[in-house]
């Protein structure tokens, strides 16, 4: 996604990205503070935000009010961006697991 002034160009499945109207002026609606934060993209299902932390952990958030949902740990460094649908999210760690719903017990109560 890139932001210019007033358009969000998301990418889309075909072929062109498309341009998405922004609110004037742009705020911050909320913030979540962690020192446990690492350079992987969340990933989001437009309800939930779920941040990947330092240490393997992943949280997810209230994506109108930034509230903490839930937090799981993955049991292991979370090597690379989550995934979402509108039923589960899907992480990956070091040491090849593949955390989903049935591996993260707290997530699959959220996601239902």
């Amino acid at each position: 996604m890139v932001i210019t002034m007033q358009f969000a160009w998301v990418a889309s499945a075909g072929s062109e990205d498309l341009p998405v109207a922004l609110s004037q002026p742009l705020v911050i609606r909320w913030q979540y503070d962690s020192e446990q934060t690492v350079s992987l993209t969340p990933a989001t299902d437009r309800e939930r935000v779920f941040l990947p932390l330092a240490g393997g952990a992943i949280v997810s958030l209230n994506s109108r009010d930034g509230r903490l949902q839930w937090r799981s740990d993955t049991g292991g460094e979370i090597s690379a961006s989550p995934v979402a649908d509108d039923k589960r999210v899907y992480v990956a760690s070091e040491y090849g697991d593949a955390a989903s719903p049935s591996r993260i017990g707290s997530a699959n109560s959220s996601l239902s």
